[in-house]
């Protein structure tokens, strides 16, 4: 069976797609999970360790609002993981159900 791949740039998951949007795909509704569920394998703390954004008064901002140690990180993209464009890297579920 081909799984179609529904192609969406960094930049609209960020503004417009982002976890708990719901995406319109050629087999019907889709529902975009949190980073965790949607990245699967790929959510690991050595796997965002190579994503990471080290920016030094960004991170100290960001510790300043939470309190913690908190980081950003760039979303992994196909060609970033070096993988080919047909193959999809962020799961989705069927919705509703």
């Amino acid at each position: 069976m081909v799984r179609d791949v529904q192609h969406i740039r960094r930049s609209q998951f960020v503004l417009i797609y982002g976890p708990g949007a719901l995406i319109e795909s050629k087999n019907g509704p889709r529902i975009i999970p949190s980073i965790n569920h949607g990245l699967g394998g790929l959510f690991s703390k050595d796997e965002f360790r190579k994503f990471e954004i080290t920016e030094s008064r960004l991170r100290i901002a960001i510790r300043n609002l939470t309190q913690g140690d908190a980081r950003v990180f760039s979303l992994p993209s196909n060609a970033s993981l070096g993988k080919p464009d047909t193959r999809g890297i962020y799961h989705t579920y069927v919705f509703p159900v």
